[in-house]
């Protein structure tokens, strides 16, 4: 039998038993759509722990002063952002920080906070919105450290211990930082990420005016920072970055490579270890989940198309008493689950999409959708619907023609 005439008795048997059709391609849409939607919801949540856990660490490498090395190197410079954002041109930018512990004086209390000093993108670290006025700008952001305006912006901590009625008043009011006066240019909304909280309850300022006017025994030189934040690109390589920084920076201190790094790579203040073990739990406790369902799915679909076959006994008699042949029986069965499985990997798409609309409309769970993933329904499907099909397929196929007959 031709494969045109296959197909059409395929899409014969398939729109004949509408019945039957619609059991398997319920039990076979479901089962894909709960696998997709695992999926999702395991990218979606991974995302969303790197996001909340990391802030700009996730994509970003930090460098700072190796303090479980004695030498007489020193953090790193202002004057080594320019050099280091020639040698990895894919970093989309660079923040230098300073951090000092200082004195606050708010209307009538006094507390010991952190303050920082910034220069250059420092926005996208700090990974909260404004409350109330407005963030730094570029002239105040000089990556040189140029800048030595008294003007700051304060933490969502602060704001809340120094006005408690609005953002607002907080521009109105006086801050005293080590005994001089900072203008309030901005509130910060709390932060969205833990590596972000530190600035919650800190003071943010511009580099010049940490280094040289708040500071009250400076412990390093006035162009020295606490770190330097080079933002990745998501897909960048990391290593590759890391070795390019080690390498340049080793040449303008002078550090050998037989020496261990002046400088460190890496944030401490993010336990990168534990969070990446969290997250494999997580993962695989989904992953069991998605097996038993896929298991399901597959013993749902086997069990309907093999009592399907029961019902159509008469059917297939018929067809090899006019000449068909086991093997276009087995070839017919093939082709209807391959069709039932293409229906169920569309329909399982389309719950796919419903389901996550609704997820982050009504509960706000965090689902990751690409177009890959839902392209591997559609190819899930059939691998299912096949696999599914293939005993009873076999087994007409290898049935002798006498025995067909008297079943």
């Amino acid at each position: 039998m031709r494969l045109s005439e296959q197909i059409r008795q395929a899409i014969w048997g398939v729109s004949a038993w509408k019945g039957r059709s619609l059991a398997l391609v319920v039990a076979l849409a479901c089962a894909i759509t709960t696998i997709a939607l695992l999926l999702a919801i395991v990218v979606g949540f991974s995302r969303e722990i790197e996001r909340t856990s990391f802030g700009a660490y996730a994509r970003a490498l930090v460098i700072s002063e190796n303090l479980q090395v004695f030498d007489r190197y020193g953090p790193p410079r202002l004057r080594n952002i320019s050099p280091l954002r020639a040698a990895i041109p894919e970093a989309e930018s660079a923040a230098a920080w300073r951090s000092t512990f200082v004195q606050f004086t708010l209307v009538q209390e006094r507390r010991g906070g952190f303050l920082y000093g910034a220069a250059g993108a420092a926005r996208a670290e700090i990974d909260a919105d404004l409350a109330a006025g407005r963030f730094l700008n570029e002239s105040e952001l000089a990556v040189d450290g140029s800048a030595t305006q008294r003007a700051c912006v304060i933490g969502a901590t602060i704001a809340a211990n120094l006005c408690t009625d609005g953002a607002e008043r907080c521009l109105d009011e006086r801050l005293r930082v080590n005994g001089r006066d900072c203008a309030i240019l901005g509130v910060l909304e709390p932060s969205r990420s833990v590596s972000g909280r530190r600035f919650d309850g800190a003071v943010i300022t511009t580099f010049g005016a940490a280094a040289r006017q708040f500071e009250v025994e400076t412990q390093i030189a006035a162009d020295e920072t606490s770190w330097i934040t080079l933002l990745l690109p998501a897909d960048a390589d990391r290593q590759k970055a890391q070795t390019a920084a080690d390498l340049l920076l080793r040449k303008a201190v002078g550090a050998p490579l037989s020496q261990p790094p002046p400088f460190s790579y890496q944030d401490p203040s993010v336990d990168v270890r534990d969070l990446a073990r969290q997250r494999r739990i997580f993962g695989q406790i989904l992953l069991l989940v998605g097996i038993t369902a896929c298991v399901g799915g597959f013993v749902a679909f086997g069990s309907v198309i093999a009592a399907a076959i029961n019902e159509r006994r008469r059917e297939f008699s018929l067809r090899l008493t006019f000449g068909a042949t086991p093997g276009d029986l087995a070839g017919q069965i093939a082709i209807e689950a391959l069709l039932v499985g293409l229906i169920s990997g569309a329909c399982a798409i389309l719950l796919t999409l419903v389901a996550v609309v609704a997820a982050q409309e009504f509960v706000s769970i965090p689902l990751a959708l690409s177009l890959d993933t839902l392209l591997a329904n559609i190819a899930f499907g059939l691998f299912i619907a096949l696999l599914g099909a293939w005993p009873v397929v076999w087994r007409i196929a290898n049935a002798p023609v006498n025995q067909m007959l008297r079943q």
